[in-house]
């Protein structure tokens, strides 16, 4: 499929989201998919927030603005950093990617959190996403 560049197109997403704990978050929804030419947009509504995925062939920037603002950048290789923001105060933690792919009509990351060089948990976020009819 092209993409007219700027052009929103709507389509559907699937989002399965699981953490080390095996507890799996499922999203099926609408979804605008906006291809920037450098890098692809796609944004979406996730039960009480709004979700905005950015991406190219080898970087994620995530952003998830609800009740808590929760926003990072996800690079194979690269040491990032996920914020979680709320009325009570921000928490940081480093994010290190193991698995970050990206194709057509696929985004999958598995990923670990980490605070003070401490295993926190790890987490697998899956988009796949296909044109509406």
């Amino acid at each position: 499929m092209k993409y007219v560049r700027g052009i929103s197109i709507k389509t559907k997403v699937t989002i399965k989201q699981k953490s080390r704990d095996e507890s799996i978050h499922h999203t099926d929804t609408q979804a605008d998919l906006i291809n920037y030419g450098p890098y692809q947009r796609i944004m979406y509504d996730e039960e009480d927030a709004y979700v905005i995925l950015d991406f190219t062939n080898d970087e994620v920037s995530f952003k998830r603005q609800g009740e808590w603002l929760t926003q990072g950048v996800f690079c194979k290789g690269e040491q990032t950093e996920l914020l979680v923001s709320s009325a009570q105060g921000i928490i940081v933690f480093e994010v290190e990617v193991e698995t970050l792919e990206i194709r057509s009509g696929l985004l999958y990351m598995r990923y670990h959190l980490k605070q003070a060089g401490s295993h926190v948990d790890t987490l697998e976020f899956e988009c796949r996403w296909e044109p509406e009819v």
